[in-house]
């Protein structure tokens, strides 16, 4: 299988390098302006450089700044040290420090280049993940094809984002655990998806996947070694959280390894709840949401009581009070999640203004108006259909390997669907997507060619 892997690996690199060099090599902050998430990550990994700090001079956003006043007046927001920086606690550091390897913004461009060749490489890994969960080995290729080659993955791996490095190590990840069979083996599984925790904190969802990958390639020894190789990946992989939580701790900003699931929870999963129940639209009444949620804080927060652990109790009350708005909520944001493109980004790499037409929206209504459509929207028409039909695909392998009794199959592919889509609540964005991505090509390359049923042990009889 040498060949189809060196096939696999060499075209998966060719789209990458093209846009890179014909798109954001030249410019590589161009994507600024149309990725409000990509300045603070590069912020931060200059001021590692210029002061071995993981922090920031000053806030910025409508969001940040509304909880840095809410800190600053109830006497929790620590100091700032000596050279004027506060502790970053929003942002957690492996993609600064991934960043800063290569010399912050004026090494953006081989940092890109990087990305690219992790991104090619991980195709292979999904391969071989494929392969250890039981797929035939056409379906196992067909997998890693769709990753090398959906415009999602290669967009990401030319950003100025988290996703591709978050990917591909969790890809790598999972594939070390679908290699080695022993304790020790088992620490580069874990190694891996404990760093990819530290690029988002939702890294650890991947360890159920890297659990039952383990289970099958060291199916041959006994049960106590299969515990202790288990036990070994999952505290190699909890130990960079805990530690990045204890800095957080003692910087002031509680045990936690990130704020942003609070902080999201709050100011877009509640916001998004009370627009939805009011008839609002949801984006552009985002910026009153904001002001009112922040209101309703300053209004119950005492004298130095958390502003992290009081946004997620009203989120939640929130919830609580609207659960039927909550759950339609939920439902169009998993929608959107399922079928969400990334047109906007990919033209925002050439220095474009993309303007969502509506084209779609408006057929969901019984409209056709083509006079909407134009060259981006024709690129994210289709962008959206694969999504769709990727999606569709993967329901119907997951029935495919259930009914085969593929059941390692089934869970160590859905259990990160599942996680991931609620994490992201009530954003659904493609970016997001990317992380379970990689299981649902996998599904869905089980829709065109199932799974064998599993062979049964051979009968044995007693000696006479």
């Amino acid at each position: 299988m040498t060949r189809p892997l060196v096939l696999l690996f060499a075209v998966a690199l060719v789209p990458r390098l093209a846009v890179l060099f014909t798109g954001p090599w030249a410019e590589p902050t161009r994507v600024y302006a149309h990725s409000p998430d990509s300045p603070r990550y590069v912020a931060l990994a200059d001021t590692l450089l210029s002061h071995r700090t993981f922090g920031k001079p000053s806030e910025d956003g409508l969001m940040h700044l509304a909880v840095e006043k809410l800190r600053r007046d109830n006497g929790t927001l620590p100091p700032p040290d000596a050279n004027g920086l506060y502790s970053e606690a929003f942002r957690t550091p492996g993609y600064p420090l991934f960043l800063a390897t290569f010399g912050g913004t004026r090494g953006l461009p081989v940092a890109y280049l990087v990305q690219c060749l992790l991104g090619a490489f991980s195709a292979l890994c999904l391969v071989r993940i494929a392969l250890a969960l039981g797929c035939r080995p056409r379906a196992a290729l067909v997998a890693g094809w769709l990753w090398a080659l959906h415009p999602a993955a290669i967009t990401s791996d030319v950003l100025p984002l988290t996703e591709s490095l978050f990917c591909s190590l969790a890809l790598v990840g999972l594939a070390a655990a679908a290699q080695t069979t022993t304790p020790a083996g088992r620490v580069w599984s874990g190694l891996f998806i404990g760093l990819t925790a530290l690029v988002r904190p939702l890294g650890l969802l991947y360890l159920p996947t890297a659990l039952v990958l383990g289970w099958r390639t060291s199916s041959a020894r006994p049960r106590s070694r299969k515990w202790l190789a288990a036990g070994v990946a999952v505290l190699v992989a909890v130990v960079p959280s805990v530690a990045w939580a204890a800095r957080n701790a003692a910087a002031g900003s509680g045990p936690r390894v990130s704020t942003v699931g609070e902080l999201n929870l709050y100011y877009y999963g509640a916001a998004y709840v009370i627009s939805e129940d009011r008839g609002d639209d949801w984006f552009t009444s985002w910026p009153a949401r904001v002001d009112e949620l922040t209101q309703r804080l300053a209004a119950k927060l005492q004298p130095g009581q958390d502003v992290f652990a009081l946004a997620r109790k009203e989120a939640l009350a929130e919830f609580r009070t609207r659960p039927a708005t909550t759950a339609k909520v939920a439902v169009k944001s998993e929608v959107k999640l399922c079928v969400d493109h990334s047109a906007g980004l990919a033209a925002a790499l050439y220095g474009v203004e993309y303007r969502p037409s509506g084209f779609f929206s408006d057929v969901l209504r019984g409209q056709l108006d083509t006079s909407k459509l134009s060259v981006w929207a024709l690129v994210a028409l289709p962008w959206t259909a694969l999504n769709g039909l990727v999606a569709l695909l993967a329901a119907v392998g997951l029935v495919r390997c259930a009914i085969r009794r593929r059941w390692a199959l089934v869970f160590a592919c859905l259990i990160p669907v599942v996680l991931f889509s609620a994490a992201t609540f009530p954003v659904g964005l493609e970016r997001f997507r990317l992380p379970f991505m990689p299981f649902l090509f996998v599904l869905a390359a089980c829709a065109l060619w199932a799974p064998e049923r599993p062979t049964a042990p051979p009968h044995t009889t007693a000696a006479p």
